[in-house]
Protein backbone atom coordinates (compact mmCIF):
# COMPACT_ATOMS: atom_id res chain seq x y z
CA UNK A 1 0.00 0.00 0.00
CA UNK A 2 1.13 3.66 -0.33
CA UNK A 3 -0.40 6.90 0.42
CA UNK A 4 0.40 10.13 -2.16
CA UNK A 5 1.53 12.73 0.06
CA UNK A 6 1.40 16.51 -2.02
CA UNK A 7 5.28 17.26 -1.93
CA UNK A 8 6.91 14.77 -1.21
CA UNK A 9 9.42 13.08 -3.62
CA UNK A 10 7.16 9.67 -3.94
CA UNK A 11 4.28 7.93 -2.56
CA UNK A 12 4.64 6.93 1.17
CA UNK A 13 4.99 3.06 1.43
CA UNK A 14 4.88 1.19 4.88
CA UNK A 15 8.12 0.95 6.69
CA UNK A 16 9.54 4.33 4.92
CA UNK A 17 11.38 7.03 7.05
CA UNK A 18 10.43 10.38 6.25
CA UNK A 19 10.57 13.53 7.76
CA UNK A 20 7.89 15.68 8.59
CA UNK A 21 7.61 19.14 10.20
CA UNK A 22 5.56 19.64 13.43
CA UNK A 23 4.86 22.66 14.86
CA UNK A 24 6.56 23.55 18.71
CA UNK A 25 3.74 23.06 21.25
CA UNK A 26 3.81 26.99 22.12
CA UNK A 27 3.23 27.57 18.47
CA UNK A 28 6.84 29.64 18.62
CA UNK A 29 8.16 27.91 15.21
CA UNK A 30 8.27 24.43 13.41
CA UNK A 31 10.84 21.35 13.81
CA UNK A 32 11.61 18.64 11.54
CA UNK A 33 11.15 15.40 12.99
CA UNK A 34 11.83 11.57 11.97
CA UNK A 35 8.91 9.25 11.78
CA UNK A 36 8.56 5.70 10.72
CA UNK A 37 5.27 4.96 8.20
CA UNK A 38 3.24 2.16 10.07
CA UNK A 39 0.28 2.25 7.45
CA UNK A 40 -0.89 3.44 4.38
CA UNK A 41 -4.33 3.58 3.02
CA UNK A 42 -4.82 3.69 -1.02
CA UNK A 43 -8.33 4.21 -0.84
CA UNK A 44 -8.30 7.44 1.41
CA UNK A 45 -3.90 8.59 1.25
CA UNK A 46 -3.84 8.39 4.60
CA UNK A 47 -0.37 7.74 6.03
CA UNK A 48 0.01 6.88 10.19
CA UNK A 49 3.10 7.69 11.05
CA UNK A 50 4.70 6.97 14.56
CA UNK A 51 7.22 9.40 16.06
CA UNK A 52 8.76 10.22 19.21
CA UNK A 53 9.97 13.44 20.93
CA UNK A 54 11.67 13.90 24.48
CA UNK A 55 8.04 14.41 26.71
CA UNK A 56 6.48 11.16 24.80
CA UNK A 57 7.80 7.93 23.72
CA UNK A 58 5.22 7.06 21.90
CA UNK A 59 2.35 9.05 19.66
CA UNK A 60 0.76 8.36 16.16
CA UNK A 61 -0.35 11.13 14.09
CA UNK A 62 -2.20 11.04 10.63
CA UNK A 63 -1.56 12.48 7.61
CA UNK A 64 -3.80 13.41 4.69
Amino acid sequence: MTAHVPGAARPLSTGDIVSFRFPHSDRSGQKDRPCLVIHTDDETGEAVLHYEHRFSRTSAQIFH
